[in-house]
């Protein structure tokens, strides 16, 4: 299996999916080319080859494919607000039309392929969602110089300790400006994007092969309880169970946006 783990978003590829009945605090996509997705919720079942799911809602899923791909939104996320606005019915799941995603057959098959990389997999993710939103795999939504400078100042920081103060005062913007700007145009809260990063510099940290407790604390994180809640949260598993199993670095890829 790879992992993915992006701005505001992570990828998982695997195969042959048999979840049980859980809740998950992201709003999740599933796509299976090859295969038909079974989804149970109360008394209802859907299939597709695409499926979404919002956050909270109790269900249990089942891919027989060779290779599926999970992509879990941040709730909090616009992407995830507008998937759910577009997609998502009043019981909290999507079928997605199997005609919207034809255009990236190509890339989808690269998706679950182990060759792919990081950079690879960011841009797939793109145009996905760009699909999905915007009817266009190549839109485009330039960033703000100022909003650019914010990240830059955010990646120098191993443990992202800087405020929403301090980075107003270094990007000459108010603290409320700031954070209306930087979520319009990163798609995430500032709070919600530094967690998102700090979880992935302790992700980076524990393949690296040092301990929970290290990863932890070099990332930002209080303990390793911390971190190990915080993993939940995002990514529904628990995080002793998910990397018990570690072997090498292609089992697990990490990509911190650049911009």
């Amino acid at each position: 299996m790879n992992l993915y783990v992006l701005r505001y978003s992570g990828i998982f590829v695997s195969g042959h999916y048999d979840m049980e009945a859980h809740r998950q605090q992201l709003t999740v996509l599933f796509i299976s080319p090859d295969a038909l997705i079974s989804l149970e919720k109360e008394d209802e079942h859907y299939l597709g080859k695409y499926i979404i799911i919002g956050p909270g809602e109790l269900h249990r899923i089942e891919i027989e494919a060779p290779k599926a791909i999970l992509i879990a939104f941040d709730r909090n996320s616009t992407t995830a607000r507008a998937l759910k606005k577009k997609y998502i019915s009043e019981n909290g799941i999507g079928i997605i039309a199997e005609t919207l995603l034809e255009p990236l057959e190509t890339e989808l098959g690269l998706l679950m392929n182990d060759d792919c990389t990081i950079e690879e997999a960011g841009q797939i993710h793109d145009e996905i969602v760009n699909l999905l939103l915007h009817g266009n795999r190549h839109y485009k939504n330039e960033i703000d110089p100022r909003i650019a400078l914010t990240l830059q100042h955010l990646q120098r920081l191993p443990d992202f300790s800087l405020t929403i103060s301090d980075l107003s005062k270094m990007i000459n913007l108010s603290p409320g400006r700031l954070s209306h700007l930087f979520t319009g145009q990163v798609g995430i809260s500032l709070r919600h994007y530094l967690l998102w990063q700090k979880l992935t510099r302790a992700i980076q940290i524990i393949i690296q092969g040092k301990s929970f407790t290290e990863a932890a604390h070099e990332a930002g994180f209080s303990d390793s309880a911390h971190l190990s809640r915080t993993f939940r949260t995002v990514f529904g598993s628990n995080l002793l169970y998910f990397f018990k199993n570690y072997v090498n670095s292609r089992f697990i890829q990490v990509k911190t946006e650049k911009f």
